[in-house]
């Protein structure tokens, strides 16, 4: 007998600060469950290049040897990149990614608080009495409990030993206000320290049409300061200097407009003159005019002109190790 595989589905992680391409600042857990789930539907995973690959096997007609529809694979996210922070827009805390409204794509990421065997929740306010649920994954009623003044206390805790993992709600009734927030049961998740998790309930269309799911990231956004430090420069000289974007043509690209602000109108949380400047040293900034999105690729040509001849090409670039968005640049005639 031929043992043949197939493409099931395939999971990957986009990130614009590539440009839009694949990122492989993370790494995929298989947690036990899913584990036995891929034994038993003779399911194979493999990664390569940074893309998960579930295979199915089949017979010699191509045809599944065990269909699995209807079930749920799980998979963690594990960062890498101790710089991820840096570079990514805000991201909500343990993301969860599921393919609930189109089996073929992931939904908008849920912020999920991922937990062990022992949940302990702090009650989000002072009301009583308040009378905490937990619901299961599929909806229905799991724990409870009721919180009065007379026996008060700040928070709440379940034992959920023997619970099925996956996503819970958890809503506080208060006196006219209930509250929910969502917490994911995954203790091997939780030890492995993962960024966030990923659920594909597998369709019956997947044997014939395997999706690709992608998690998604925008790059982070901030003001671009551009801080001349120059020193012997005449003040015509000095007040010709201009930054300009020359490059977003061939760099197909946005156009990056900057305006330049002079020493005395540096606004909060800019870098202060009498910082950078000495022995008569002058200062000016050129800030973007608006916010601009970080990316590992150096955009090219952002040039400092003086009288509109070129005199430093390409300003440097914002770092991936950079916390902000500031360059210092120190200029001085010989």
């Amino acid at each position: 007998m031929i043992t043949s595989f197939r493409t099931l589905c395939t999971l990957h992680v986009d990130h614009a600060y590539y440009d839009g391409g694949r990122c492989r600042d993370f790494g995929f857990v298989t947690p036990t469950d899913t584990a036995a789930l891929l034994n038993n539907g003779r399911l194979l995973v493999k990664v390569r290049d940074g893309v998960l690959h579930v295979l199915f096997e089949t017979d010699e007609t191509g045809t599944p040897l065990r269909p699995l529809a209807g079930a749920t694979l799980r998979f963690g996210l594990l960062l890498r990149n101790p710089l991820f922070a840096l570079v990514t827009a805000v991201v909500p805390a343990t993301p969860l990614y599921r393919n609930t409204a189109d089996p073929a794509a992931l939904d908008p990421p849920l912020t999920a608080r991922l937990t062990g065997r022992l949940f302990a929740h702090a009650l989000a306010r002072p009301e009583r009495p308040v009378t905490v649920d937990l619901y299961h994954p599929d909806g229905q009623p799991a724990l409870t409990e009721t919180v009065v003044a007379a026996h008060d206390r700040a928070d709440v805790s379940f034992d959920l030993s023997g619970y099925p993992p996956g996503l819970y709600r958890l809503e506080e009734a208060y006196p006219g206000e209930t509250l929910a927030t969502n917490s994911y049961l995954d203790p091997e998740s939780l030890a492995a320290g993962v960024f966030g998790m990923v659920e594909l309930t597998v369709a019956a269309g997947f044997y014939a049409a395997p999706p690709s799911f992608a998690v998604s990231f925008a790059a982070r956004e901030e003001t671009l300061r551009y801080y001349l430090v120059i020193g012997k420069y005449t003040e015509a000289e000095f007040a010709s200097l201009t930054v300009a974007d020359a490059g977003f043509g061939e760099d197909q690209r946005p156009q990056i407009l900057f305006d330049r602000v002079e020493a005395a109108a540096f606004g909060d949380g800019e870098l202060a003159p009498a910082l950078l400047a000495n022995n008569g040293q002058q200062v000016v900034l050129f800030r973007s005019r608006g916010p601009v999105a970080r990316r590992k690729q150096a955009r090219k040509n952002i040039q400092l002109r003086k009288n509109g001849d070129v005199l430093i090409k390409h300003l440097p670039q914002v770092g991936a190790v950079d916390v902000h968005g500031d360059v210092v640049i120190h200029i001085s005639k010989p």
